[in-house]
């Protein structure tokens, strides 16, 4: 067997997750800097992440829980570890209203701003009404032919 393919596999591998290394420490940067520019003011930053089969979103929103206004937003949409958060203006505004602005630009990004909403305090978050979430149920499995209910499940006998 020849050497060279794993050896490409074990480069590929460890490529791999110094780039994520990479991406990750420039999300925290970029999340500090917010945090720290906004330091001292009553503001709530909160992140959230929509995830994908090849694609993903996240969102970090920078929330006035006073006026319930987005007073900033960043976003990263798509499935390299090149990207980085970029300003977000159209997420900016009412918080009301952020759900469907974010949904509006990629459905990933909707659920990164769900997941967002939901780490506020519960007295900001419970202002802001949301359309219920997709589930990603399948359909129930099919009943087994001769199989008990469900509510007899695990009786295999009856005793007196």
């Amino acid at each position: 067997m020849d050497w060279r393919f794993p050896a490409v596999l074990v480069l590929a591998l460890v490529l791999s997750m110094v780039m994520s290394g990479v991406q990750m420490r420039a999300y925290m940067a970029q999340v500090n800097e917010i945090a720290k520019a906004n330091a001292g003011k009553n503001l709530n930053l909160v992140s959230g992440r929509g995830k994908g089969a090849f694609r993903g979103a996240i969102a970090v929103l920078l929330v006035d829980p006073t006026t319930l206004e987005v007073v900033e937003a960043r976003a990263l949409v798509g499935f390299s570890v090149f990207g980085r958060l970029k300003p977000a203006p159209e997420l900016e505004g009412p918080l009301k209203t952020v759900y469907d602005r974010a949904e509006a630009r990629h459905k990933h990004l909707g659920t990164a701003v769900r997941q967002a909403i939901s780490m506020l305090p519960h007295k900001v978050r419970a202002q802001v009404t949301l359309p219920p979430a997709k589930s990603k149920k399948r359909g129930q499995p099919t009943a087994v032919k001769g199989a008990a209910p469900k509510q007899f499940a695990g009786l295999s006998h009856i005793s007196n």
